[in-house]
């Protein structure tokens, strides 16, 4: 029963046509006009907007700081970046290196300049008499003509010096006579400047000849403040003296007192300058250990003032005397204060030899 009534539902199935139930199927125009029509799209407010790209924000936020976590960030330098560090790594080296040697380039030249001038100064020295027999006056046993034109050349060559130095360049016109001495004290070492201005009415050769003619006996004429005791004089043709003399001083009881003068004239074209320096060592003749060494030098220009009318001016520089072993209560300056005195009274000797001799012509 139950066969017959399937088969009969089958039957009116196939007899049925079930397609005209089915809805029509589009075609391929319609399809594609379908698909091109855009869908609608929700509409969302602006505080969703934002909303939602806060979200993202902080997700994405959230996964860069997990990724820094996992993997350290490490810098690469290229290759460039490498070679521009190390051009500015020498080039700042190489400035440190320029300003070092220029600082040693100044040193350089401020040493090559000091040099320099140290030689022009060595030249300059050079050009003077060595420091030796002339200016310490120190004679040997050979060669004693020489030596004594070499002392008196270098005391020579200071005469202009001592001019200014003095003033005496003052007193060249002038007919008054001057006489001035002071006494003066340099290093605890007591010295006297004594300066002497005279004009006479003679010539110049009269007066030079007169002046060298007492040189070698000026003391023998003055018994009242020496008294000679021994004494000798070396002449030489070009108008050089030495003498050597020992005289006592009645008014002291000091030791005697032992001179050695060289002395030299030089003859110029208006004038006469005769100049002396004591002679510091003799080999040839020792000094006496007992004695008083004198210790003096001096300058004496004698020029014309017209016809027959000299001008006499000097300069004398006396130190104080030495000797080996000084006596007990000795006073240094009383001595050059006695010493003052005695010169004063030769220099006033000098001048009437000379009026005197000056009369006798």
């Amino acid at each position: 029963m139950a066969m017959v009534e399937d088969y009969i539902d089958f039957d009116i199935e196939n007899m049925l046509d079930l397609s005209m139930f089915d809805p029509p199927l589009p075609d391929s125009a319609s399809l594609i006009e379908v698909k091109s029509i855009p869908k609608k799209r929700k509409r969302l407010t602006i505080k969703h907007d934002i909303l939602a790209l806060r979200q993202k924000y902080n997700q994405l936020t959230t996964e860069l700081e997990l990724l820094k976590s996992k993997t350290p960030l490490t810098l690469t330098k290229s290759t460039w970046q490498e070679r521009s560090i190390e051009q500015a790594r020498l080039a700042k080296q190489a400035m440190q290196e320029n300003t070092r040697l220029r600082e040693l380039l100044n040193q350089h030249l401020q040493l090559s300049r000091g040099l320099e001038r140290m030689y022009s100064k060595i030249q300059r020295i050079n050009k003077l008499s060595y420091p030796g027999v002339e200016q310490f006056a120190v004679l040997g046993i050979t060669k004693r003509h020489e030596s004594l034109r070499g002392i008196l050349q270098h005391q020579y060559n200071l005469l202009s010096s001592h001019w200014i130095r003095h003033d005496l360049y003052r007193y060249e016109n002038s007919d008054e006579n001057i006489a001035k001495s002071q006494l003066h004290t340099l290093c605890a070492e007591p010295f006297i400047d004594y300066v002497k201005c005279t004009s006479y009415s003679k010539s110049v050769a009269d007066i030079s000849n007169i002046i060298w003619d007492m040189l070698d006996f000026c003391l023998e004429d003055n018994p009242k403040a020496f008294e000679v005791i021994d004494k000798d004089t070396e002449c030489f043709q070009d108008d050089i003296l030495y003498s050597r003399y020992i005289c006592h001083n009645k008014d002291s009881s000091l030791p005697p007192y032992e001179a050695r003068l060289a002395m030299r004239r030089f003859i110029e074209k208006d004038r006469v300058v005769i100049i002396w320096h004591t002679i510091t060592d003799d080999t040839l003749y020792p000094w006496n250990p007992k004695y008083w060494r004198n210790n003096a030098s001096g300058w004496m220009i004698i020029q014309s003032q017209g016809k027959n009318k000299s001008r006499i001016m000097s300069y004398i520089h006396m130190a104080a005397p030495t000797i080996t072993t000084e006596p007990q209560g000795f006073d240094i300056c009383a001595l050059m204060t006695n010493m003052l005195k005695q010169f004063e009274q030769d220099m006033n000797l000098c001048d009437e030899v000379i009026t005197k001799r000056i009369a006798q012509c």
